[in-house]
């Protein structure tokens, strides 16, 4: 199954295969800005060890606005496209979930 959104712009396809739910992340935008500054400051015009050399740390006010307007402007149209596609999916709206989803996950890998 094929999802597409945009983001700036830019039209992605997610593609969501097998039968368990697919994660919809939905931290708030005050800890994923805060996420941000701390990756920017901590890594300023380096590489971050879990991404690739050719994408240094920058700050982009771009980015900035889109986290803060997600909610109001995409977030919509992704949940629709998921409930379309009637695959089954689960919001995880804090870090703890999150973490509990991993270690579930990777028990049963």
């Amino acid at each position: 199954m094929l999802i597409s959104y945009k983001i700036f712009g830019t039209d992605y396809l997610l593609c969501i295969e097998g039968d368990s739910k697919v994660p919809f992340i939905d931290l708030s935008r005050f800890q994923n800005s805060w996420r941000l500054a701390k990756y920017t400051l901590k890594y300023p015009r380096k590489n971050r060890p879990d991404m690739s050399d050719e994408y240094p740390e920058r700050f982009y006010w771009g980015f900035v606005l889109w986290i803060w307007k997600f909610k109001k402007c995409s977030q919509a149209k992704i949940m629709k496209r998921m409930t379309e596609s009637q695959k089954p999916f689960t919001i995880l709206r804090s870090q703890k979930y999150l973490d509990q989803l991993l270690r579930k996950r990777s028990i049963q890998s």
